[in-house]
């Protein structure tokens, strides 16, 4: 058994471990392990190992499993966030094409009287 712990919701083993039981190698393991954390199914903490001489060494990683409702979330809330930039994306293209379009639909005589620097002259009679 690879898990062990007050609530069987916490364990130690090492990426070997774990690659011997599910029979795939240490960077496997540890992509996996990667994703699982991405995902918010489990977390997992740095531990040490002191050795009886004093010297202190880094130990295996804590794995806590974590409520499988969380990594739910978590997921709908990062669907939700890329759906909402797609939105605020869309957005602004289409006041930008908005804009564009206003700028062409100005009258000409509007648009040379924009542009003249001067008033047009009267003729007298």
């Amino acid at each position: 058994m690879l898990c062990c712990g007050n609530a069987g919701y916490t364990c130690y083993p090492s990426m070997a471990t774990i690659g011997k039981a599910i029979g795939r190698n240490r960077k496997t393991v540890e992509k996996y392990v990667d994703e699982l954390v991405e995902v918010g199914l489990i977390l997992t903490e740095p531990t040490s190992v002191t050795t009886k001489d004093g010297m202190k060494w880094n130990g295996n990683l804590k794995y806590t499993l974590l409520d499988p409702q969380r990594a739910v979330d978590l997921f709908n809330e990062r669907q939700l966030a890329k759906l909402d930039a797609g939105v605020q994306k869309k957005r602004k293209v289409m006041d930008a094409a908005e804009k564009k379009r206003e700028r062409r639909q100005i009258p000409h005589a509007e648009y040379i009287a924009a542009k003249s620097k001067h008033e047009p002259e009267e003729l007298p009679l």
